[in-house]
């Protein structure tokens, strides 16, 4: 196992889904992440959320850096 951010672990069965959907009119996306780790957790843990497209915002394309992604395992 290995510790993050506040109380919280992973372990080696860590699994993570995350599911985005499209709004009908294309104006907002919803998003959930579902974790599961049963050597950590006793029941999945579920985050939602919703993005809105911002009109005239330019999206650019960027590399995922692994390092930097590894920062975001923060729950709270």
């Amino acid at each position: 196992m290995k510790k993050l951010s506040g109380d919280w672990v992973e372990g080696d069965q860590k699994h993570l889904v995350e599911t985005y959907t499209l709004s009908e009119d294309g104006m907002s996306l919803s998003v959930e992440y579902r974790f599961e780790d049963p050597r950590c957790i006793t029941d999945r843990v579920s985050v939602t959320g919703e993005m809105l497209l911002k009109p005239g915002y330019e999206l650019s394309a960027w590399d995922c850096d692994q390092d930097a992604a590894v920062r975001h395992n923060t729950v709270e």
